[in-house]
């Protein structure tokens, strides 16, 4: 053991790389946050994986935040049988044809 600690300390660049590693372990295994995920987990979320320079993750559109605010939050709400706030009134799917 004693030869494994006098590599790390004779080469500081490995000791650099490994923290790397553990650090973009942890990030990477960070769980995406959902439409019920507080705003501050949302934001943890997008901080770490842009300072991981993970930034395809923090600012993916496949997210399910992003995926909400794109095609509509009643959306996502309906969808994921979360009651809607404020209530939607449903659209009337039979249009006049024009003359």
């Amino acid at each position: 053991m004693s030869t494994v600690w006098a590599f790390l300390k004779a080469h500081t660049t490995t000791d650099a790389l490994v923290a790397f590693y553990v650090w973009s372990a942890f990030i990477g295994s960070l769980p995406s946050p959902q439409l019920d995920s507080s705003a501050f987990y949302r934001f943890l979320f997008t901080f770490l994986n842009t300072l991981g320079a993970n930034l395809s993750r923090a600012y993916s559109s496949r997210l399910p935040i992003a995926a909400a605010q794109a095609t509509g939050v009643a959306n996502a709400q309906q969808a994921a049988g979360v009651p809607v706030d404020p209530p939607r009134v449903p659209k009337e799917t039979d249009t006049p044809a024009k003359p």
